[in-house]
């Protein structure tokens, strides 16, 4: 966690997560579930716009978040190893991807519910990439063989725990057969408005102002 900002409020979380259970079965997208609008502004509050511009390296101003790709997630089924930067990447046509195909984001990842040891969590690969990995870099041989084992980590999160991960972040769902509790978290994606990629062209971007 950044040591500039603060967990969001425990009180705000539970409302979250109430009208999320109201909804049940919910939309899978943030912003046809709760307003956006308070989310970012519950981050801001709590110190988070400034960690997440300066991931990005852009002005606190010129952040976008893509409302398109806001997800709530419950970590079931799991995500597999996988990195954000890829979206809308055709790995298809493009099966090893070039150095500008990672594109320039950041995840920010925030727990409703108590996860990582009864439910759901997450796990990530403290080690920077300078490029998308191939498809066959991402089965779990691959990925346990290529990074050592102090590499990985799989926090216990709280509720109003945030995560900001960029782009290149290898990572997954962390599940294991004992997490029998469900889990509720929210995805928020942002990027440089001044510099929104071709290949999201159809995704909906609101200024964070």
């Amino acid at each position: 966690m950044n040591a500039q900002a603060q967990p969001l409020p425990g009180a705000l979380c539970a409302s979250w997560r109430a009208t999320l259970q109201a909804l049940e079965p919910w939309p899978a997208l943030l912003v046809e579930a709760l307003d956006h609008r308070q989310v970012l502004q519950a981050l801001e509050h709590a110190g988070w716009r400034a960690p997440i511009a300066q991931s990005l390296n852009v002005p606190p101003d010129q952040l976008a978040c893509n409302l398109s790709r806001c997800h709530v997630r419950t970590g079931r089924p799991s995500h597999l190893w996988h990195q954000d930067g890829a979206l809308c990447h055709d790995f298809v046509a493009v099966p090893e991807p070039p150095p500008e195909a990672l594109l320039s984001m950041v995840t920010c990842w925030i727990a409703l519910t108590p996860c990582g040891e009864h439910a759901p969590g997450l796990e990530w690969v403290a080690a920077p990439l300078d490029r998308l990995l191939p498809v066959a870099a991402l089965d779990d041989a691959a990925v346990q063989a290529r990074f050592a084992q102090h590499a990985f980590v799989r926090p216990v999160l709280q509720p109003g725990d945030v995560v900001l991960f960029t782009a290149d972040c290898l990572h997954r769902t962390h599940l294991t057969p004992q997490m029998q509790q469900h889990r509720l978290s929210l995805e928020l994606r942002f990027l440089d408005a001044r510099a929104l990629p071709a290949r999201l062209a159809a995704d909906r971007f609101e200024r964070w102002s």
